[in-house]
């Protein structure tokens, strides 16, 4: 009997020791009350009469949602008139052959060049050979030497030579003249076609650096025209945010609480038209002492409750202030989610930080 009461009490200590360990592992918040995380004060992005005002205080809206509109005619006749400024340079752009036309007419003139250096190289060489004249008058001088051998030879004796022979030569003679006339015919020709090839060049050469400058004229024509493209496309991004700042629209999915101008009042360009705050996410604010604090850090699980009928909420700790305050406290954060809308911001709270988890929110296996 003396050991199962020895068992039992033993049992109670170890139960009331893991009951302890396990109250300890979970840090009670003390003053813990929600607040709200994302709220912000919409305003005016410029001045001007609201023409539309489709929220109302208690509406839910999206992200990016239109909450109020200024009069845009003015700004919308401006994006219209840079648009179609755009249009009209894009199209002169896109119409204009200037640089192709130039490129083609550059490159036709180089092949004419190229084709007129090479007809200058052939006139040249023929030019430079005389081997024609050369031999014409190699051909004279031994047509004269042959005449004037058989010259001597009939003044000894006249019929040492016929007279068909000495006709024969005579006119072997006047032929090589004739030969060498012919040649020296010839080469002017040559050097006139030379100096023809030459001026042909010249012209060729003084046409490609016309073009040359067409088309650097075209191409700078062309970056001019891009450029000014540009810039009437900015013109028109920034007509297009001049029209959609007219546009007063929510920086977050949230609740409209207040507004403070209605359809068809006058707003200044920053006045504050609607007050938005965020319900789907909450935060928990609360105090720990010091020496509590110390062992908390952000990313570790916590668990809320307003009261103790209450299921516990899974919240993550996001700050630990680095603070201590007059009274040894320190302020913690929490983040929870409110999708049914429990809870309401500066209700008071009940939250525990579960300090078996690390910063990332995984259990330390304790």
């Amino acid at each position: 009997m003396q050991k199962l009461i020895t068992i039992f009490l033993l049992s109670h200590e170890i139960l009331n020791a893991a009951a302890i360990l396990h109250a300890a592992d979970r840090i009670p918040v003390s003053g813990a009350f929600f607040a709200i995380r994302d709220a912000a004060d919409v305003p005016a992005s410029e001045r001007g009469r609201i023409t539309r005002a489709p929220v109302r205080p208690g509406d839910l809206v999206a992200a990016d949602a239109l909450l109020a509109g200024l009069d845009d005619e003015t700004a919308r006749l401006s994006l219209q008139q840079q648009q179609l400024k755009l249009s009209k340079a894009k199209a002169e752009v896109a119409g204009s052959q200037a640089v192709q036309m130039a490129t083609a007419a550059l490159d036709e003139a180089r092949s004419e060049q190229l084709q007129a250096e090479k007809n200058l190289e052939i006139a040249v060489k023929q030019a430079d050979d005389d081997s024609a004249l050369q031999l014409a008058m190699r051909e004279e001088e031994l047509a004269k030497d042959e005449l004037e051998r058989a010259r001597k030879s009939r003044e000894l004796s006249r019929i040492s030579i016929s007279e068909q022979e000495w006709f024969r030569l005579r006119n072997t003679c006047e032929q090589a003249q004739l030969k060498i006339r012919m040649a020296e015919t010839a080469a002017a020709v040559r050097n006139a076609e030379r100096t023809r090839s030459e001026q042909l060049v010249q012209q060729h050469q003084a046409t490609v650096r016309r073009f040359e400058s067409l088309l650097l004229q075209a191409k700078t024509d062309h970056e001019s025209a891009t450029l000014e493209l540009q810039i009437l496309q900015n013109a028109v991004e920034t007509a297009q945010l001049q029209l959609e700042r007219r546009q007063i629209r929510a920086p977050f999915a949230g609740t409209i609480v207040e507004t403070t101008r209605q359809l068809g009042e006058w707003a200044e360009a920053g006045e504050k038209l609607f007050r938005l705050i965020n319900l789907q996410t909450l935060h928990v604010e609360g105090f720990l002492t010091a020496e509590q604090a110390a062992a908390v850090q952000s990313g570790q699980r916590a668990e809320v409750r307003i009261n103790d009928k209450d299921k516990l909420a899974p919240a993550v700790i996001i700050f630990v202030s680095p603070q201590i305050d007059s009274e040894n406290f320190v302020r913690v954060r929490a983040e929870i989610r409110n999708e049914r809308g429990l809870y309401r911001p500066g209700s008071p709270a009940e939250m525990w930080i579960d300090t078996t988890t690390s910063a990332d929110g995984v259990s330390n296996g304790r």
